[in-house]
């Protein structure tokens, strides 16, 4: 079976697109968790408390090796890509 260039340039383009995307969300969400959670005026106690350490953890655990994942799939498409355009010469 011969791979499609095309393909997986395709496929490759939107894995870096949707890290892209994921990545800026999760900024976003970030920058929110920060600014309001354990902020008296907005959301303060227990609840808060927790939720921000569970989500302090995702953030600095979990959250870098989903993006991780991401990127090792983007450099095994283009270690394929470059093969394959090799082996077409």
């Amino acid at each position: 079976m011969a791979f499609n260039y095309s393909v997986l340039t395709a496929q490759r383009d939107k894995i870096s697109s949707d890290k892209d995307e994921l990545t800026s969300l999760f900024e976003a969400f970030n920058s929110l968790v920060a600014e309001n959670v354990c902020n008296p005026s907005v959301w303060a106690g227990a609840s808060a408390t927790q939720f921000k350490g569970k989500w302090n953890a995702f953030s600095e655990t979990k959250f870098p090796v989903a993006k991780q994942s991401f990127e090792k799939e983007i450099v095994n498409l283009t270690t394929s890509i470059e093969a394959y355009h090799n082996a077409e010469g």
